[in-house]
């Protein structure tokens, strides 16, 4: 089988992203910026995943806005979507209706604490498993997963990524 392809963008062109969906045979599509729900709505819902942040209830009440496949809750810091190393509101995040991607700061001393709270279908892991900015470390990946693998009750996730069918 081969892996899902999901491209990220952040406040892209519309023409820009569906050349790049479809020159690059993309699967999904995630937007981590300051992309509307009607923007979102120009794309197939079942190909989109939203990242948003949640800060207060009216966030989570707005994320009820986009028709997706997906709502990504990841923290913000400053100008910068993503990638920051802090974590998101885990108590705003498990109030998100629907399949949910948590990311924002998780590792391995707060991953149980998030699976827990937040009982997300997927998570994306990033600067928790790095060493450095953009090098990723094998040890802590192999850690990581050892704690989701003997964390989850065996129930299957809602399905969020799709892939295309190949021509």
């Amino acid at each position: 089988a081969r892996l899902v392809r999901v491209g990220v963008f952040v406040n892209g062109k519309e023409s820009c992203v569906w050349r790049t969906f479809e020159d690059c045979r993309l699967d999904m599509i995630q937007f981590h910026g300051d992309e509307s729900p009607a923007y979102c709505r120009q794309f197939p819902k079942n190909r989109i995943i939203k990242a948003l942040t949640l800060k207060t209830g009216e966030d989570v009440r707005r994320a009820g806005d986009f028709d997706v496949a997906a709502i990504l809750v990841d923290a913000r810091h400053a100008g910068l979507y993503g990638g920051t190393g802090k974590t998101a509101d885990w108590d705003l995040a498990g109030k998100i209706a629907g399949p949910l991607i948590l990311s924002g700061g998780l590792n391995d001393s707060n991953i149980l604490e998030a699976l827990q709270k937040v009982r997300p279908a997927a998570l994306d892991i990033n600067s928790g498993v790095e060493e450095r900015p953009g090098k990723k470390e094998a040890a802590k990946i192999k850690s990581i997963l050892q704690l989701i693998k003997h964390a989850t009750d065996g129930n299957p996730s809602p399905p969020i990524f799709v892939q295309r069918k190949e021509k």
